[in-house]
């Protein structure tokens, strides 16, 4: 499936949530999400967080899956693509002229995360 047509199938979907949605919730937890790919029936989405997530499945997962389906057809598969941000935080001890100095290193590691429901 070329990416015209993945975008055009986005759209309908996004139209028909807009249309069953209050205007807040639309756009705070739909408007953010891009369709990436679409290719033999699966279909990846990205999502700014994995909270996102959390709250699409637990508030809207009936409703978005119905839109899915119909849109995309029975046999579509959801992925869902986002960024984990995993904080670390170490300390690094050595001596210098018979002193002990540490060093507290941060650093921020982004992981990409994908799963299926």
């Amino acid at each position: 499936m070329n990416i015209d047509n993945n975008m055009e199938l986005w759209s309908k979907c996004l139209s028909i949530l807009r249309d069953n949605l209050e205007p807040e919730q639309f756009s705070v937890w739909f408007e953010p999400i891009v369709a990436v790919s679409y290719k033999d029936n699966k279909l990846t989405i990205k999502l700014p967080s994995q909270y996102f997530v959390q709250q699409i499945e637990n508030n809207y997962f009936q409703l978005f899956s119905s839109v899915l389906r119909r849109v995309y057809g029975q046999d579509v598969k959801l992925f869902y693509s986002f960024n984990i941000i995993i904080r670390y935080r170490c300390c690094i001890y050595f001596y210098f002229r018979n002193k002990l100095l540490f060093f507290l290193v941060c650093f921020t590691c982004i992981i990409k995360f994908r799963y299926c429901i």
